[in-house]
Formats: structure tokens, C-alpha cells, sequence
């Protein structure tokens, strides 16, 4: 899937392109930076190179999703000047691409750096390149910071970071995006044409108010914009043509929504909606073109009805110590997999804040505690999530669980003092906590909310056979809310208990490359958790592990229940390693006992298995099947 170093996918295929989002684009999401400058004494510091790279594969994924070439290079030099551009900015709390001599920790490096960058005040790395993308603002309305981003020639960008601590300053970038190769000859591209959002599937957190179609030679100056969406005309404003920035471009606001507002968000659909946009008028070297395509903007988090998916075949019980090989269907759009071993425990997993529990791990504020004793369902503590400010607060539960057909997670529930805008969720992850999507919402009530706590009940069933973790997540992204951590505001929970789940535990994971097989040998007798999940961009592991298949590890020569058949043997042909009457019983009605099947080493359940001995052949076995069993002694 990489030509080159470079990110390509099919955004034409629903899963690449969700597995795309899920892997490359929250597998760049910002980190900590480890910023070593200081914007009151101008010194510009450095990031680390890990946050470094995540800018660079922020930047990678646009463009390989809008189908450039996404092998963006990292330019030392170029960062090292941006760096003391982005220190201007922060320092003067101001942008320009001509900075004045006046300004505040002006240096000659940083203002030819900002004459050559996208320049953004208030966020930083990966955050500043989505931003960049969005281009929100009523002095961006040629989207000139995304046309920078995805023109194909580029091949070095550097990128200058100043993160400091919200008390001593504000966050910038400087991303320096015209290379020594602006004029090269325009390499090849997927669609002719750049568009944001691309043709194809497109997650609708990457789909903003302002939509773009690019095209090197195009004039625009008569061109017309049209959307549908299931025949019905999409409202939209095409703003003023404006060149010089990249290649030349259309652009046009949809749906009335706002692109001057940093908070204006694609809505989340509740299902895939296509849009069909057609562009017409389009002069291109003396001839008038018109252009359509089709953009669906989905949800990543909801997998689609025809996923592939790499099922494990192989024995149910292995030799202990001894290799045992395994097939699994591999994922088409995957050259390498991921295998992933882990142990089995019975889960007995009841949290109830008693303690202080290693399993929770406290993603909340500083300002109020996780564990309160003023509002209980039992015992004398509860959790209690709650909006100090408007940030989103969370309880993950750092435990990955096998879910079966019977699983349920129960909880006891109380939202108390919310507004509509303050939603209660339990969020399920089946990639490792990378990607989560919602099993349970509750938005507040704009009053004081529940009285008290109510039992809630999510059914797991959906998910059997995979592996999950969980989260609690008090979520606020935009309107009114109740601000504040008092007793009475927010969201308690109490008596978290997980039915009919194992514990996944001591998982080792390996990377199998071009093969559809594997080779696995235990080290103890026990049950054991084998996944498989596909890794068609080798530095991003976002994909959702496969179903699980439990294998149990025994002594080859294990007879727990005395009836001369060996457990390993039994279990992998469906009879009760515990039942000693398995020996004597005909489980396949062919005239040979079980017992005969062992010996023989045939399929006790297939009756064209065992040579020579249909069972119509012999139909007295079928009425004393005991008889075999009496003249094999």
C-alpha cells in the first residue's frame, strides 16, 4: 500500500478509508511536545522528533486521501527557521507573513521563514495542520493554507512549534510549505483534479464548511457550482476566485454553514450521505469542461455491513510446547497483518470506588476529584465526572476484555444538573483505544437531572468474539453548560461490573508479512486469545483486531475423564472431554464408535471419514455400539 515512503489509500473502498482514518490520522494526533524554548526570554527551543513526525503524518494523510503524492519530507533547515517564526507569532500574539523589525523576538531567520509558511496563532502540530485544512476564518476564503498543503509538487516541509504552558503563553506554528520544487513538472494525481473533500469516502471530521476543487491550468472566471444530495439541490456560496495560491481554485461554502467559526463542525451523519457535485464552465486550455463527483461523508466509527474481516482457522486445542500452524483470510488491501497472542482469565472485573483502583485510569481535571463520597448508589464512594471547563472529562477502564454473546456491561447512572449540550456516554474501542464509538448517550435535561441513580444495562452481543476496552466519557464539545464540580452537577456512576467477559492479559504482539498462516507454540497449559488484524500502513496500527479464536494449551496425553480418549483429541472434534460416555457413543452414525474414530485418528463426526467402514455396512454398530468397543480390548 506505500509507493515509495509514501501513504496511498482507496478511498473509494469504505473500509480502507475508514481504516485510513482510524489508523493514519488519530495515529498523528498530537502528543506531548517536550518544547524546550521560552517566549519571554525569545528563545525558540525545539519539539521532539516524535512530535515532529506526527506533523508530517498529519500532512501525509490529506494528501494521500486527496490523492497527491503523500511522501512529505522533513527539512531540517526549513524547521529550524520555523521555529523562530512560530516564536514571533506566539510572542506578539499576532500573524504576518512580513513581520515588522519591531515585533517581539523578530530574528531575520524567523521572518524568511514566515514569508514561506502557513502561519497559525492558538494551536500547534498536528492540530495546527487539521486547522490548516479547515481554513476557517473570513480572511481564508481562498483556503490558500490548504492549497499550500496539498499542491503535488511539494516534497520538504519544515514545521516550527512553540507549546508552551497555557499560563505563559500562546501556542503557534510556522509549517514552511514552498520547496525548491514549486515549478517541477505536476506529478501524477489519483482525480486530474484536487478537491477537499476528495471523491470517495470521507470520515466527516475532515469535511468543513468550505469545500475546494483545484486544477493547475483552470480558469474559473465562468465557472458555476452545483451540490445535490438525493436529488435535492445543497444551498452554497462560491466565494470570489482567488490565484496565487497553489493551483488555481474554486472555492464555496455548503449548507449554510459558518466558515469563520472555529466551532462549526461537520455533523456527524447517521448514516452514509453522498453528495454529488458537479462544476461546469471550467476553461481549460481553450476548452470548457465540466467536472462531477461524488463525495459520501460516513461515520468512521461505524464499521460497514460487508467488512472484511481475518478469521483464524485451526485446531481448538493444542499441544503444549509444540508449534501448531494456523490460517487466517487476510485482509485484500493489506500486504502485512499483525498477530496478536494474549492469556485468558475469567473476568471478575466490579468497580465500585471503594479503592483506588489500578484499572481506572482518571482523565479528569486537576481541579476536582474522580472518587466523591457526598453522592453514592452503594458503599461510601462513587465516580463523578463533571465540567470544570469546557473540556470533555473521562474514566477509562485499562482493561482489554473478550467479549462473548452473553456480555453485558452494567452500571449504576446518574446525571444530575446538565444542559443538552452535556452528553453522558460509554464508549467502546476495538483497536486498542485508538478509534471509540458510542454504546450509550444521555444528554442533560437543562435542569437539576435524575433524583437518583438508575441501573443501566448495555448489551455486548454485537461484539462477540472481539476484543474491547471501555471508557466513560462526560462529553462537551460546543453550547451552554453547567460549569462547575459541586455536589449535585454532572455525571456519578457507581457499581461498573462487567457479565460474561474474559480478561485479556500478557498480550505479545508480532507482524506477519505476505503470508495468510503462522505458526504459534505454547509455553504453559492454558487458554490462550489468537487475533489477527490487517497493517496495510506499517508505521500506523489503527485496524480493529479480528474475531478471536481461544485455543487451550494441554498435555498431549491428558485423559481427564479415563474413557482412553486424549482431551486434546476430543476437543478438537467437538466431544466433552469430560464425559468418559463419548467413547462409546457413534456421534456421526457411520458404525464406528468414537473410540474406533481415535484410534484410527478419523473424524468421528464426518462419516465418510473412517476407510472402509460405512455404517451401512455394518448397521448392527448403530444398536450396540458397545460391541466395538468390547472387541477392540
Amino acid at each position: 500500500m506505500q509507493n515509495r515512503i509514501g501513504l496511498v489509500v482507496d478511498i473509494n473502498n469504505r473500509q480502507q478509508a475508514r481504516a485510513f482514518y482510524n489508523s493514519v490520522f488519530l495515529g498523528s494526533s498530537s502528543i506531548e511536545a517536550d518544547w524546550s524554548g521560552d517566549v519571554a526570554t525569545c528563545v525558540a527551543g525545539d519539539t521532539s522528533s516524535a512530535y515532529k513526525q506526527r506533523v508530517m503524518d498529519r500532512i501525509n494523510y490529506y494528501r494521500a486521501a486527496a490523492g497527491v503524492p503523500a511522501d512529505i519530507q522533513l527539512n531540517p533547515d526549513f524547521s529550524s527557521k520555523s521555529r523562530e517564526a512560530a516564536l514571533i507569532m506566539s510572542a506578539n500574539s499576532a500573524l504576518s507573513h512580513t513581520p515588522p523589525t519591531t515585533w517581539n523576538c523578530w530574528s531575520a531567520d524567523g521572518n524568511t521563514a514566515a514569508g514561506k509558511s502557513n502561519l497559525s496563532l492558538g494551536s500547534a502540530g498536528p492540530d495546527a495542520i487539521q486547522g490548516y485544512v479547515q481554513d476557517r476564518g473570513n480572511n481564508n476564503q481562498a483556503v490558500g493554507h490548504r492549497r499550500w498543503i496539498l499542491y503535488p509538487q511539494t516534497q520538504e516541509m519544515g514545521t516550527g512549534d512553540v507549546v508552551p504552558p497555557t499560563t505563559s503563553g500562546i501556542a503557534s506554528n510556522a509549517l514552511w510549505v514552498i520547496d525548491s520544487h514549486t515549478w517541477d513538472v505536476r506529478p501524477s494525481v489519483r482525480d486530474e483534479f484536487v478537491a477537499w473533500p476528495p471523491p470517495g469516502f470521507v470520515p466527516y471530521q475532515t469535511v468543513y464548511p468550505r469545500w475546494s476543487f483545484s486544477h493547475p491550468d483552470a480558469d474559473f472566471s465562468n465557472a458555476q457550482v452545483s451540490m445535490s444530495q438525493n436529488g435535492n439541490q445543497v444551498p452554497l456560496i462560491v466565494h470570489p476566485i482567488q490565484p496565487g495560491y497553489g493551483e488555481n481554485s474554486i472555492v464555496w461554502v455548503t449548507d449554510g454553514l459558518d466558515p469563520a467559526s472555529q466551532s462549526t463542525a461537520w455533523p456527524a451523519p447517521e448514516e452514509d450521505t453522498t453528495y454529488l457535485v458537479n462544476i461546469t464552465g471550467v476553461l481549460i486550455n481553450g476548452e470548457t469542461r465540466a467536472f462531477q463527483y461524488e463525495v459520501t461523508v460516513f461515520s468512521p466509527d461505524t464499521p460497514g455491513a460487508d467488512e472484511e474481516q481475518p478469521v483464524i482457522s485451526g485446531d481448538r486445542a493444542i499441544p503444549v510446547t509444540l508449534a501448531s500452524q494456523f490460517q487466517f483470510t487476510p485482509i485484500s488491501f493489506s500486504d502485512a497483518h499483525q498477530l496478536a497472542v494474549s492469556t485468558l482469565t475469567d473476568s471478575a472485573t466490579q468497580l465500585n470506588a471503594e479503592t483506588v483502583d489500578p484499572l481506572i485510569q482518571d482523565l479528569t481535571d486537576a481541579d476536582y476529584p474522580l472518587i466523591q463520597n457526598q453522592i453514592v448508589k452503594s458503599g461510601n464512594w462513587a465516580y463523578h465526572l463533571a465540567h470544570p471547563n469546557a473540556q470533555s472529562q473521562a474514566l477509562v477502564i485499562d482493561q482489554e476484555f473478550l467479549l462473548s454473546a452473553d456480555s453485558q456491561l452494567t452500571f449504576a447512572s446518574r446525571l444530575a444538573t446538565a444542559t443538552e449540550y452535556q452528553l453522558a456516554r460509554v464508549e467502546i474501542s476495538l483497536n486498542g483505544g485508538v478509534a471509540w464509538q458510542t454504546l450509550y448517550q444521555q444528554a442533560g435535561s437543562n435542569n437539576s437531572g435524575e433524583s437518583g441513580f438508575v441501573q443501566r444495562v448495555i448489551d455486548l452481543a454485537e461484539f462477540a468474539g472481539k476484543s474491547a476496552r471501555f471508557r466513560f466519557v462526560y462529553y462537551f464539545d460546543q453550547g451552554s453548560y453547567y460549569a462547575g464540580t459541586s455536589a449535585g452537577t454532572g455525571w456519578y456512576l457507581d457499581d461498573i461490573q462487567f457479565v460474561a467477559t474474559k480478561e485479556i492479559n500478557d498480550t505479545s504482539i508480532s507482524v506477519l508479512n505476505g503470508s495468510s498462516s503462522f505458526v504459534f507454540t505454547p509455553t504453559a497449559e492454558r487458554d490462550y486469545l489468537l487475533q489477527v488484524r490487517g497493517l496495510p500502513w506499517p508505521a500506523f496500527a489503527g485496524m480493529e483486531w479480528g474475531p478471536g479464536k481461544v485455543v487451550k494449551a494441554l498435555d498431549p496425553t491428558t485423559d481427564n475423564d479415563q474413557d482412553l480418549m486424549f482431551d486434546l483429541w476430543e476437543l478438537n472434534h467437538n466431544l466433552d472431554p469430560d464425559n468418559p460416555s463419548d467413547a462409546v457413543l457413534d456421534s456421526d452414525n457411520d458404525g464406528v464408535s468414537n473410540l474406533r474414530e481415535h484410534d484410527a485418528n478419523t473424524d468421528p463426526q464426518d462419516p465418510e471419514s473412517y476407510p472402509g467402514m460405512p455404517g451401512e455396512q455394518k448397521p448392527w454398530l448403530k444398536i450396540m455400539p458397545w460391541l466395538e468397543l468390547l472387541l477392540s480390548e
